[in-house]
């Protein structure tokens, strides 16, 4: 196991966090474990014979969305949202966010604003599926208008992890 730091995807010009990260040092490192990896799988006759790893940290490594209410004391509700919003003035409706959305929870729909069918009235509108949003903020980092907005509650962790965790992390290695 291993744990490599890239760059926060909450990260911004303004607060960054992990910027420039994997480096040069990380990826050598990279390749070192890969190294080591390999001559272990090498030394191993059978598949019993491989021993556990002692993984440190948190264990599970991931909390639901439902419960990840916030670092430090809870200011928010659990299910409050947090994933972009899109200023529909701003959105020019190019698609961008959906095509860089790695979960499709982002789609552009068309939405009928008039319900007689004597008016072909619609219009485009961004929409974001809250329950499978992972709020990795690819759609705010390649929206060309700047539409796509952080909600205020994903605002306040960019800026407790710009605080809390601005020095430089290195790589760990579990073998």
């Amino acid at each position: 196991g291993c744990a490599f730091i890239g760059e926060h995807s909450f990260s911004n010009p303004e607060m960054p966090t992990a910027h420039g990260r994997p480096d040069v040092e990380d990826l050598a490192k990279a390749e070192v474990f890969g190294k080591e990896i390999r001559k272990k799988i090498e030394g191993i006759e059978d598949i019993g014979d491989i021993s556990p790893v002692k993984v440190s940290g948190r264990n599970p490594y991931t909390l639901s969305h439902d419960s990840h209410v916030g670092y430090g004391e809870a200011k928010y509700f659990p299910g409050e949202l947090m994933s972009p919003r899109t200023d529909e003035k701003l959105c020019s409706k190019c698609g961008k966010c959906s095509e860089v959305c790695p979960t499709a929870a982002v789609t552009l729909k068309k939405v009928v604003s008039n319900p007689s069918p004597m008016a072909a009235l619609s219009t485009l509108l961004v929409s974001t599926d809250e329950d499978a949003c992972i709020w990795c903020c690819a759609c705010v980092r390649s929206c060309p208008t700047g539409a796509r907005i952080r909600r205020p509650r994903m605002l306040e962790t960019t800026e407790w992890l710009n605080t809390n965790l601005s020095e430089k992390q290195e790589p760990e290695t579990f073998l």
